[in-house]
Order: structure tokens, then C-alpha cells, then sequence
């Protein structure tokens, strides 16, 4: 989670990309290729290609290894918050090990963030995921106090909640540069895997850590 701007969907098709090449990405690693299929709500198809084919160069990806489902190309909108538009994606997700969900705002925008009953169907569709093999990757907005939007019922069953901040010396020619906090980790593996760092995309627009 992150407020606007700051390069939650930078770092996120980085991940889904990384996943799907079974490669490194800043501190963390894909042993081997996984499906991903991208689930984008909100930006526009050309600039979503765009952003891919700049983070993909160097990468060696199977075929179907990364799909991308964007609500621009998709008449009458993607909306996972009731059990019509999870089914939809349903028969999507049986070649796929890696989803991801950006972002949770305009991807189930009939429900109320802050009404945590409205979150329940939604967790229901993810658990019955996870028990399929499925790990979800959702990208969520921040709210003014900094934390994530809505209701806290969804960090519940998450395994992994990363939050994305500007650098205190941050200014705007620098671009997509943030640091990498952890506010809740439940499978650490040793304690430098719950350490805060900082993160950036160059000019190629490849993902370093700083």
C-alpha cells in the first residue's frame, strides 16, 4: 500500500514480471517461473504496455507466463467485490499461480472500504484461492494517516502488508523512489527480511535496490 504516486504499480508489475522469469528483484527471488496473470482497474491499456515492455527487457518469459486483464480494454469494467465478477475471472485463473490486483479501490468498487462486512465476500473468494494454490498480490491505496484505506479486517489473513514511503530528502525529478517497510511480516525467515529499504527505478526503468 502507498499513497498516489509513489510506484505501488511500478513495483508491482516488477514482481508479477520477476515472478514469471523465475528471476531476482531487490531482496527477494523466484526460484523458478510461475503464471501470472496482471489484473489492472485503473490505468490505460497503452500505458500499462508500455510500463511492461520498458520493466520486461532482459527478462526471458514463457509463453502465457505473464497476462495481463485490463479494465480499459474490458467493456462494462472488472468488479471483483461480488460472487458475479469473481466467477468471471474464475476460468483465468486456472493456468495461474500469481495474481495480481491492482488496485483493491477500483477492482471492487461497489463495496465500502470502511464497512468491514463489505470485505467479507472478497476474503472469502481469496481464501478459496489459497486453498487452490493461488497466491493473490493486491495493491491498495493509503490513507492520509498512512496506513491502508478502509477497513482492517483485510490485513487479517494477509501473510505479507508492505508499505511504500517517500524518502524524507525525496523530490519529484527523481521519480518512482521509495522505501520498502514491512507492517507485517508472518512467515520471517530471519531478521534482516523485516528490515526497511529503499528502492528505485533508473532511467532504463529496471528495478535497483539503492
Amino acid at each position: 500500500m502507498a499513497a498516489r504516486g509513489i510506484g505501488k504499480s511500478w513495483l508491482g508489475l516488477s514482481i508479477g514480471l520477476a515472478v514469471a522469469s523465475g528471476s531476482s528483484l531487490l531482496r527477494w527471488s523466484a526460484p523458478q517461473a510461475k503464471r501470472v496473470l496482471y489484473v489492472d482497474g485503473e490505468m490505460p491499456l497503452v500505458s500499462l504496455q508500455e510500463r511492461i515492455r520498458l520493466l520486461s527487457a532482459g527478462y526471458s518469459i514463457p509463453n502465457d507466463g505473464f497476462r495481463l486483464l485490463a479494465v480499459d480494454n474490458i467493456e462494462g469494467g472488472i468488479n471483483l467485490g461480488g460472487i458475479e465478477g469473481q466467477e468471471a475471472l474464475n476460468p483465468l485463473l486456472s493456468k495461474t499461480d500469481l495474481l495480481v490486483l491492482d488496485n483493491l479501490s477500483t477492482l471492487c468498487a461497489n463495496r465500502s472500504e470502511s464497512a468491514s462486512d463489505a470485505w467479507t465476500p472478497i476474503q472469502e473468494w481469496l481464501l478459496k484461492l489459497r486453498r487452490k494454490g493461488i497466491s493473490v498480490l493486491f495493491i491498495h491505496h493509503a490513507g492520509t494517516n498512512g496506513k491502508q484505506r478502509g477497513t482492517s479486517r483485510r490485513e487479517d489473513v494477509l501473510d505479507t502488508v508492505i508499505a511504500l514511503k517517500r524518502p524524507e530528502d525525496y523530490s519529484p525529478e527523481q521519480g518512482a523512489r521509495f522505501e520498502i517497510h514491512f507492517e507485517k511480516l508472518r512467515n520471517r525467515v530471519d531478521a534482516l527480511a523485516a528490515v526497511p529499504f529503499e528502492a528505485s527505478i533508473n532511467v532504463a526503468s529496471s528495478m535497483d535496490r539503492m
